[in-house]
């Protein structure tokens, strides 16, 4: 995964519009870079995975790129990211030719919880709205 500032990932969309595929687990699973991505078409881009990466520690990201912070709440330590991501059918206007849709939902946040990595229910009917 990219330790990746708001700035690089726009300038990277800016600049990859041939994209064919690509698999969302190298990026933060959240609502600004969902942004971003939808709003530089890549018309050639037919396959997307939309899973989140287990891996990324969402704390230690925002402390290191504090512009990626959407809004304050003290009781969300990532507004926007992982189980608090809202909007992941924004990336979805980036793909006209989209044929092939990858998600994984079901990640925990460790192997010892059972609290989800993602919120299902991000994926609701605004989502599949914007997929057909």
């Amino acid at each position: 995964m990219w330790s990746i500032s708001l700035e690089t990932w726009k300038a990277f969309n800016a600049s990859c519009t041939a994209l064919r595929a690509f698999n969302w687990s190298v990026v933060p699973f959240g609502d600004p870079f969902f942004r971003i991505f939808g709003e530089y078409v890549k018309p050639q881009l037919t396959s997307l995975s939309l899973s989140a990466n287990m891996k990324w520690w969402y704390e230690s990201y925002l402390r290191h790129f504090t512009a990626s912070v959407v809004r304050v709440d003290r009781y969300d330590r990532h507004p926007g990211y992982g189980n608090s991501a809202t909007s992941p059918g924004d990336a979805l206007r980036a793909c006209p030719a989209l044929t092939k849709l990858y998600i994984e939902i079901d990640h925990c946040a460790n192997e010892e919880g059972e609290e989800r990595y993602v919120d299902p229910f991000v994926y609701r009917d605004e989502f599949w709205e914007a997929a057909a």
